[in-house]
């Protein structure tokens, strides 16, 4: 992982959201998930989908660490300790790897190995606006045999926003309509 920015000052601190921040995505051009940080404590984040109420667990620096479904502990699931989505200060060609337990109720747990490169920045247009933003390429695959398959996503992080403005995960385009930040 690389941990020292170059010594040109293109990379991008790590953002603090306050309680109340919200974003608010389109997700394949029809569902509106409307994001609200519910929570912030010493270690980390709780960002709640106000329509399902599903919850999701985060750290201080953004990484994943739980998705719970209301109603529903079946669906679930742990990143133990955590997906490290991004790491901090960001910049291009930054590279990092991260190998975690994704665990279920009704599930054995998987270990995963998600490697990350920050490959580019590009301006990105979005419903919400024209974001400066890093295009960050995850490839994931399971350490050992296992029903996970191999898995790509491309995500575009805008430090105005704070968070992703696209993302294209399993052939599905999220983008930001809208965002609040205290």
């Amino acid at each position: 992982m690389d941990r020292a920015a170059p010594a040109s000052d293109n990379s991008v601190p790590q953002p603090h959201w306050q309680r109340g921040d919200r974003f608010t995505y389109r997700r394949g051009g029809k569902l509106r998930m409307e994001l609200l940080v519910a929570d912030k404590q010493a270690d980390g984040y709780v960002l709640q989908e106000v329509g399902s109420g599903m919850r999701f667990g985060m750290g201080l620096d953004l990484s994943r660490r739980s998705e719970t479904v209301p109603g529903s502990a079946s669906q679930d699931r742990q990143f133990a300790p955590s997906d490290q989505v991004l790491t901090w200060p960001l910049w291009v060609g930054k590279q990092w790897s991260c190998e975690y337990l994704l665990k279920t109720l009704a599930g054995d747990a998987i270990p995963i190995l998600a490697n990350y490169e920050c490959d580019a920045r590009e301006t990105i247009t979005v419903p919400a606006g024209s974001f400066d933003s890093y295009r960050i390429v995850r490839n994931s695959r399971p350490v050992s045999e296992g029903n996970y398959l191999d898995k790509t996503a491309v995500l575009w992080y805008s430090a105005e926003v704070g968070y992703f403005v696209r993302r294209i995960e399993d052939g599905v385009i999220t983008e930001l309509e809208s965002f609040q930040r205290q």
